[in-house]
C-alpha cells in the first residue's frame, strides 16, 4: 500500500516538473516572438538600419540584457528563433502508417499551424530581405537547420534509406514548406493547411513528370 502511494506521490512530482517546463518553454518562445515582431514593426516604422537593439527591447517591454538573451544582435531578432518540429507531430510522424506522401503533409501542416505563422511577419520579412539582404544568411541557416532536423525525423520513419537519399528528400520536404508558406502569405483567403495540401499536388505531379516514359 505504502509503495503504490509513494508511486502515485512520485507520478505527481514528476507530472508538475513537466507542466512547469512546458510553461517556461511556451513563455520563452512567446517572449521570443514578442521581440521579433517588435524588430519587423520598428523597421517597418524607421527602416531596419536606423533600428537598435535599445529600441527593440523598448518596444518589446523588456530590458535589453533580456533582449541578448535571446538573440546576438537586431539581424537575428528580425529573423528570429529556427522553428521546431513538436515531439507530438515527429511521434505521430515516425510511427504513422498512412502513405508518405499523407504523413508527410500531416507533419507540414500540423508544424505550421503550431508555430502559428503570421502572415504580417512574413510579409514584412520578405520586404525586409529585399531591404538588408544580409538578413537572408541566416533565414537560410535557419533553413539549413530545419533541413537536418527533417532529415533525422525521415531516417527513423524510413531506416533502411541511405543518408543521400534521406538529404535529396528533407531538401525537397523544406522546399514545400518553403513554397507553402509564400504562397499562404501571397493569397489571403486561403488556410495554410489549403496551401500545403495546393503545394504537395504540385510536388505529387512533378514526380509523376520526372517519371514518365516514353
Amino acid at each position: 500500500m505504502q509503495h503504490k502511494q509513494d508511486l502515485h506521490t512520485l507520478q505527481e512530482k514528476v507530472t508538475r516538473v513537466i507542466m512547469v517546463s512546458s510553461l517556461r518553454s511556451r513563455r520563452r518562445r512567446q517572449t521570443a516572438r514578442d521581440i521579433q515582431a517588435a524588430t519587423l514593426r520598428l523597421a517597418r516604422r524607421h527602416g531596419f538600419d536606423v533600428v537598435t537593439t535599445g529600441m527593440i527591447a523598448a518596444e518589446a517591454q523588456v530590458s535589453v540584457r533580456t533582449f541578448f538573451n535571446y538573440y546576438a544582435n537586431k539581424e537575428a531578432a528580425a529573423v528570429g528563433e529556427t522553428p521546431e518540429f513538436s515531439d507530438e507531430a515527429i511521434c505521430a510522424f515516425v510511427e504513422g502508417t498512412g502513405s508518405l506522401h499523407d504523413d508527410l503533409a500531416r507533419l507540414m501542416r500540423t508544424h505550421l499551424i503550431q508555430e502559428d505563422v503570421n502572415r504580417g511577419a512574413i510579409h514584412d520579412m520578405i520586404a525586409l530581405s529585399e531591404e538588408a539582404p544580409r538578413l537572408m544568411s541566416l533565414f537560410e541557416d535557419h533553413l539549413r537547420v530545419l533541413r537536418s532536423s527533417v532529415a533525422s525525423i525521415l531516417s527513423h520513419r524510413l531506416p533502411e534509406t541511405d543518408a543521400l537519399t534521406l538529404d535529396l528528400l528533407s531538401q525537397i520536404v523544406i522546399a514545400a514548406l518553403r513554397q507553402a508558406v509564400q504562397l499562404w502569405a501571397a493569397q489571403d483567403e486561403k488556410d495554410i493547411g489549403t496551401c500545403v495540401d495546393a503545394t504537395l499536388e504540385r510536388l505529387t505531379a512533378l514526380c509523376r513528370l520526372v517519371c514518365e516514359t516514353e
